[in-house]
């Protein structure tokens, strides 16, 4: 990108307007004449990249608008430097998706691990204190109450198998209607032998090495969370992880954000519109950083400054309307009028042609005029006559 800097525009050495005089015909008329010399803003395009100047667009002369591509600095390696940049950028977001992708796989295993550890712990210590404490009242009566419904289930279990003994022998029913009521009759004495047990070691009481059996499954369930819990240690690694990724992907991005700008930047665009001025640089050229290419003159809106002296300067107002002559077009004349008078007084400019004018103090004074055809130039001398409204 260019880096214009404005500033305003006096040919032939000149670098105020020059006061010719205050003329008027008495000292109460509305009008008088005053002298100075057209100026205008010109804009130097400067280079913000070091390298060759592969492309000029514009000539001395031509008009330009804002916006308008004025040169091409060569930017190869940049784009190499960018295309490098971009697979950095690529990667590193990879590795910090990886670390988000672990970082939330090892939360979950962890705190799963730690869930199902703590539950074993309890379940643990439940069975421990319950082997302590013995089988309670009621979970013995449960027991000789399932041993009784067994008994009875038994009973019928038995009923029904010598039935169809009979059944068989008679021949009323098959053989296999008899191997069924044997099998029930054996699952229910299985049944009633396991309920009986049951109930004889409540009876008995826990046994020694039942309770030795649960205190070391407690102690194993304590072992096995303490070294779950050590596990979640690694949960905050695994977010430094994530927060360094994260850090990578930033500073690749600040680094590709600036290679880019680097990049706009080889590209020189006018910034208003107006008139190309002059070519300081052409294609094939090594330009370094700061060097002039181009500079643009905007010549819709000229001015020029004339300097009243103080008897004068009550004289004049902002607003004030002017009408701009220049001797290169006779009998023309450009609207104007005044924007700006000076607060202070100041000695008249050197450029004054008289010693005796020289030593005067004067307020400054400048007349905007308009020049939408752009014929006036910089450096023309005018006349501007003050119109007092």
């Amino acid at each position: 990108m260019r880096s214009p800097i404005a500033r305003p525009i006096l040919l032939a050495g000149a670098c105020l307007i020059v006061l010719a005089g205050c003329q008027a015909s008495d000292s109460n008329s509305s009008t008088f004449s005053l002298s100075g010399t057209i100026e205008g803003t010109e804009v130097f395009i400067r280079s913000e990249v070091a390298g060759k100047l592969i492309q000029l667009e514009v000539e001395q002369g031509d008009f330009v608008e804002v916006g308008q591509l004025l040169g091409t600095i060569d930017h190869e390696k940049l784009e190499i430097q960018r295309a490098e940049t971009e697979a950095d950028l690529e990667l590193v977001r990879i590795r910090l998706t990886q670390a988000k992708r672990d970082l939330e796989l090892t939360r979950q295993r962890v705190q799963s691990h730690v869930q199902e550890s703590e539950a074993s712990l309890a379940y643990a210590q439940s069975r421990l204190e319950l082997a302590l404490a013995g089988e309670r009242e009621e979970e013995r009566a449960n027991a000789a109450e399932e041993v009784r419904e067994v008994q009875a289930s038994l009973r019928k279990a038995e009923e029904d198998l010598r039935r169809m003994e009979r059944l068989v022998s008679e021949g009323v029913v098959p053989q296999e209607r008899l191997d069924g009521a044997q099998a029930v009759y054996d699952q229910t004495l299985a049944r009633f032998r396991a309920a009986q047990n049951r109930l004889s070691m409540m009876v008995q009481g826990t046994r020694k090495e039942d309770i030795d059996a649960a205190r070391a499954q407690e102690q194993s369930a304590q072992a096995e969370l303490a070294m779950v819990r050590a596990d979640l240690s690694l949960i905050p690694l695994k977010e430094e992880e994530v927060a360094v990724g994260r850090s990578r992907v930033k500073k690749a991005a600040r680094r590709l954000d600036l290679i880019e700008a680097r990049i706009r930047d080889a590209f020189l665009y006018s910034p208003i519109g107006g008139v190309v001025a002059e070519k300081f640089q052409e294609p094939g050229e090594v330009v370094t950083v700061g060097m002039p290419i181009v500079s643009v003159s905007d010549l819709r809106k000229v001015w020029l400054w004339v300097y009243v002296p103080e008897r004068d300067l009550g004289r004049i107002r902002l607003r004030d309307e002017a009408s701009v002559e220049v001797d290169a077009y006779p009998g023309r004349q450009f609207p104007g009028r005044v924007v700006f008078i000076r607060q202070e007084a100041e000695f008249t400019p050197k450029n004054i042609q008289t010693k005796e004018e020289r030593v005067n103090l004067v307020f400054g004074v400048k007349v905007e005029v308009n020049n939408p055809d752009g014929i006036l130039k910089p450096g023309l001398p005018a006349d501007a006559l003050l119109i007092r409204r």
